[in-house]
């Protein structure tokens, strides 16, 4: 089962969510959380979506999701050198990722994320897709790990 949220590095809220969801994958081997930027509040938001790209291109998923937490556990805003430096931090080459974090590909990546977003009416961030169903929102801890229970217990959000 893969839950899919729609979030934004500069997202008070996604922030918390991050902190609920991360606890999820690390305990359930059969969840998975897939990431899609919606870098909707503002320039840093973008730049920031654009180093998470850059290091999932160059170092794949497991390095792009330590960068996805370290971000989230960053105080304050963040935009693109804030996101250059986290990536530094967890030993990944700055001069790379920013190379590749303004490469055409990235900004196609980023755009085609923000219009399905759009097109979903995911107006706000956080918000999530589990098993078809749109999300507004973050319902909270309890709400989602019902929502996953039931999602594996009888194919809908709610038995």
């Amino acid at each position: 089962m893969i839950l899919a949220e729609f979030f934004d590095y500069n997202c008070p809220y996604c922030r918390n969510a991050e902190a609920d969801l991360g606890a999820i994958v690390a305990r359930d081997g059969n969840f998975r959380l897939g990431l899609v930027n919606n870098a909707i509040i503002g320039l840093g938001s973008v730049q920031s979506a654009k180093v998470q790209q850059a290091a999932l291109k160059l170092y794949g998923p497991k390095r792009a999701y330590d960068f996805h937490k370290a971000m989230f556990a960053h105080r304050g805003a963040k935009d693109g050198p804030v996101a250059l430096g986290i990536a530094q931090s967890l030993g990944l080459d700055r001069a790379k990722i920013e190379e590749t974090a303004d490469s055409d590909v990235v900004t196609s990546v980023l755009k085609r994320q923000v219009k399905l977003a759009s097109n979903l009416g995911f107006y706000a961030t956080p918000s999530f897709m589990l098993n078809g169903v749109g999300i507004l929102g973050y319902p909270g801890r309890e709400s989602t790990a019902r929502m996953i229970a039931a999602v594996r217990t009888c194919d809908k959000l709610k038995c």
